[in-house]
């Protein structure tokens, strides 16, 4: 819903401003997230999906609009090119440097709870929850690993919302202070186009 209407606006409003409103509330909807308890319903993470989920929209057409009109016209479908990789290069560095602090954070919390744990318990907890934990751990302490896996869990996600809105607040305001007016190029007579309109480059 929110990025068509972005993409409207794009034309009105510049863009560094669309990118730094935009990962502003992600910002937010991921602090919104945070505080979950071991006893929190789903209903806890609705507010923050719906405002994170808006940023995201308000985001991400100006993104794809800012990288092909930096560049001469007959370069944008390179510079789309270029978005796109970029785009999953910064998933998949994401993932990884977050989900590596995850499992840090779950060892250190299962650490403090649980010092003999296990070899391997809290590998589980990360890839999946209170449950697989309950399936590895040994029978005389299960019902005790289960209980310390989903506070080891819920410990973890919350340091991970905290980071991750931490990194969204710094995009927002970089996006805010380098993305110029001036270094976009002007083309007489034409109109950017939104980036629903712009061909994908085709793979060779």
């Amino acid at each position: 819903m929110v990025a068509p209407i972005s993409g409207k606006l794009s034309h009105r409003v510049p863009v560094r401003v669309l990118m730094g409103i935009g990962l502003a509330m992600v910002g937010v909807g991921l602090m919104l997230m945070r505080g979950v308890t071991v006893d929190s319903d789903w209903t806890t993470l609705l507010a923050g999906f719906l405002v994170a989920g808006a940023g995201i929209g308000l985001t991400n057409p100006g993104i794809a609009q800012a990288a092909i009109a930096v560049v001469e016209p007959a370069r944008a479908g390179m510079a789309s090119g270029i978005n796109t990789t970029f785009r999953q290069v910064g998933i998949a560095t994401g993932v990884a440097g977050l989900g590596a602090v995850f499992q840090s954070r779950i060892d250190s919390k299962f650490a403090e709870l649980l010092p003999n744990a296990p070899h391997g318990l809290s590998d589980a907890v990360a890839s999946g929850g209170s449950v697989a934990a309950g399936r590895v751990a040994p029978p005389g302490i299960r019902d005790q690993v289960v209980v310390d896996s989903k506070i080891a869990f819920v410990s973890a996600f919350n340091d991970l919302l905290l980071i991750a809105a931490v990194i969204a607040f710094v995009g927002a305001a970089l996006g805010f202070l380098l993305v110029r007016d001036r270094d976009f190029v002007a083309v007489p007579g034409q109109e950017v186009a939104p980036p629903d309109e712009v061909a994908e480059p085709v793979a060779a």
